[in-house]
């Protein structure tokens, strides 16, 4: 089996270390990637060839007609120094560009896509993408051979809103390097603790996570005891979480510690684990965060989180939004050791059923299957 990945991300997190996990587990075939340059060195330990957008001329992924067309071509230039007998095409943009690949430039190779999160959902987040935006989803999920997402919740979003085939949309969980994470976490880290720990991991946009909620969320359990809540991550939002700290008076109980390429550092040695997102695929993060022993609470946002945490038992699930229930179960988590201690210890059992080696057998097998190898 040949496989050509593609993933034209312009910056790293869960959907590219998840990518990573699946190269490095495959065993049965040959698999290339093309990227951009920008990503590039997270990749460098792989044993696979790696393809450069920017080496056949595009640089910059949108949903424009000139970005589809230069882009659909690099795929089909790809496609023909490979031959692979599959092109995969993940994330937002991916999908639309292999599917134009094969149908515009005529390329011979089978096209699987591959949507992450509830897609429905994030066009609502970003209205300005508008009709064409669903007239290409529809498109792609028509012209795909085959579809593959990460959680049933993000199946159900793609055959509800853009009628997508069920018999050929395929769950496959995401899966975790569950010893890498251990190994990385024992790493030390240049802030002292002198109190209970909140933490979160989070590329810090407005269109998938909800960090007012989380801080006001905070601020009762701040008034409650005192506690530090950091907040690992980058992004645009930066500038209105520091506004909100000062208006909420939490400057300095909130710690924003930027891009981390270890998170797993700090998050070993927090006390609970938040995660406020209005959307996710799946929720690397929280399965991290259970390996590593951490209590966890997370929205019960579309989709994926649903799907790991069973409320109660080995995390919590609150609304989206709803800030009070958030406080609550923080506090309950740092005031009661028992309760702590068994969804610590229910959470590591969860995150056995997502490690990487799992994940890479079943696309293996899904991809051999398709492709009629014995």
């Amino acid at each position: 089996m040949k496989l050509l990945i593609v993933l034209p991300s312009l910056e790293f997190g869960g959907i590219e270390r998840t990518t990573i996990n699946l190269l490095r587990n495959i065993k049965r075939g040959q698999a290339a990637v093309a990227l951009h340059k920008r990503t590039e060195h997270y990749f460098k330990d792989i044993s696979c060839k790696i393809y450069r957008f920017e080496d056949f001329g595009v640089s910059n992924p949108t949903l424009s007609l000139r970005s589809i067309y230069t882009y659909s071509k690099a795929i089909k230039k790809i496609s023909n120094l490979e031959n692979p007998d599959i092109v995969f095409g993940i994330m937002q943009f991916a999908p639309i560009y292999t599917c134009c690949a094969k149908d515009f430039f005529f390329m011979k190779s089978r096209v699987v896509i591959s949507y992450r999160g509830a897609v429905s959902v994030f066009l609502k987040r970003i209205p300005s993408f508008g009709r064409w935006a669903k007239f290409l989803i529809y498109y792609t999920v028509r012209r795909a051979s085959n579809i593959i997402v990460p959680s049933e919740g993000v199946k159900r979003d793609l055959i509800e809103h853009f009628g997508a085939s069920e018999s050929k949309t395929k769950v496959i969980y995401n899966g975790i390097d569950l010893e890498w994470v251990k190994r990385l976490s024992g790493d030390d880290i240049d802030v002292k603790k002198d109190c209970p720990w909140v933490v979160t991991s989070a590329r810090l946009d407005f269109i998938q996570k909800d960090f007012l909620t989380l801080l006001k969320a905070f601020r009762i359990v701040r008034n409650s005891l005192r506690a530090k809540l950091l907040i690992i991550g980058e992004g645009p939002q930066r500038d209105s979480i520091l506004s909100w700290m000062r208006e909420m008076s939490l400057n300095e109980d909130v710690l924003l510690l930027g891009f981390q390429e270890n998170p797993f550092r700090y998050i070993a040695k927090t006390d609970v684990f938040v995660l406020s997102s209005l959307i996710e695929g799946f929720g690397n993060v929280i399965v991290e965060a259970m390996a590593l022993g951490i209590p966890v609470i997370s929205t019960d946002c579309p989709s994926g989180p649903g799907e790991i945490i069973q409320h109660g038992t080995n995390g919590f699930l609150v609304p989206v939004g709803d800030y009070n229930k958030m406080a609550e179960h923080i506090l309950n988590i740092l005031k009661d050791s028992e309760l702590r201690n068994r969804i610590s210890h229910a959470g590591l059992r969860r995150a056995e059923d997502f490690s990487a080696l799992k994940m890479a057998q079943n696309y293996e097998k899904y991809f051999i299957e398709f492709c009629g190898i014995r």
